[in-house]
């Protein structure tokens, strides 16, 4: 069989209905297009906090902290550098630490994330101030890659391929810390994205972004003093899938100074870890659009 072939990034981006598990599509690379996605144009249920004019007590489906706190599970089932995620109800993710700007852009992803809720509020007693601490989210299961039976890979390949593909191009958004640890698997048999604290909407000001990314998944080409763009995406898009074939983190191990210094020389992951030869061919293109050299 012909490996796929990544179109060249001058095309123009298709005009495709997005199908987020197809049985077997073409392996695309989508370039950037004339998208007009912005957070200052969503629609959401909720404005984002701005003069303090939020009621209280939260009206729902927001709750009140100390109110959630006694339907919280007390250890959390995953942790951020900034953030817990605890069991809500016992059928709702509790986020703590998550702000008005993530839940915007969860909202605008639209399918691609996994449903919010609502927000968690908290009451300042001595100056009045009410501000969002926290989000109720969608109770789904995270996508472990060291569990993934062989038959499934192929599969789950497709539905980042194609999710990252609706992100960028149904919504305009960079994901900007796109790893399988940013991924769930829903209840309705789709891979949705779970994190967005470090998001953008690719025609945002630049000035805007603040967030952070996780070093492992840096691209070669990414300077680390602007924010993340497609490219960026796409680079991590194939260490992702290459986690997901040799059940190995990239650059495990390393301390952040050896794997700058491996990235100064555009060097990435060993790809003659993956055995399958279509798969190792995409991992590559993908690889490529962040800046990582090959020998051949």
């Amino acid at each position: 069989m012909e490996p796929r072939q990544v179109p060249d990034d001058t095309e123009k981006t298709p005009q495709l209905e997005v199908q987020l598990t197809p049985p077997a599509p073409s392996v695309p690379f989508y370039p950037p297009d004339s998208l007009t996605v912005g957070v200052e144009s969503s629609s959401q249920e909720h404005p984002v906090l701005s003069d303090n004019v939020e009621p209280w007590p939260p009206q729902p489906p927001d709750v009140d902290l100390s109110d959630a706190i006694t339907d919280t599970e007390q250890k959390p089932f995953a942790t951020g550098s900034f953030s817990q995620i605890h069991v809500y109800k016992g059928n709702r993710a509790l986020k703590h630490g998550a702000n008005p700007r993530e839940l915007v852009l969860m909202r605008q992803a639209g399918e691609c994330s996994v449903q919010a809720f609502g927000r968690v509020m908290m009451k300042d007693k001595k100056t009045g101030v009410v501000w969002m601490t926290g989000m109720m989210m969608s109770l789904e299961r995270p996508l472990v890659v060291t569990k993934v039976e062989p038959n499934l890979r192929k599969h789950l390949m497709y539905q980042m391929i194609d999710l990252v593909h609706c992100l960028h191009h149904r919504y305009g958004i960079v994901h900007g810390d796109l790893k399988p640890d940013n991924m769930l698997l829903c209840s309705d048999g789709r891979l949705r994205f779970c994190d967005f604290a470090e998001a953008r909407p690719m025609n945002e000001d630049p000035e805007l972004w603040e967030g952070q990314t996780t070093a492992n998944y840096l691209a070669p080409d990414r300077n680390v003093n602007k924010p993340p763009t497609f490219s960026d995406d796409l680079y991590a898009l194939g260490l992702s899938i290459w986690q997901l074939y040799t059940s190995k983190g990239p650059f495990e191990d390393w301390d952040v100074d050896d794997i700058d210094a491996a990235l100064a020389r555009k060097e990435t992951v060993d790809l003659s870890l993956v055995q399958d030869d279509d798969v190792r061919e995409i991992i590559k293109e993908y690889l490529r659009q962040g800046g990582a050299l090959f020998d051949s």
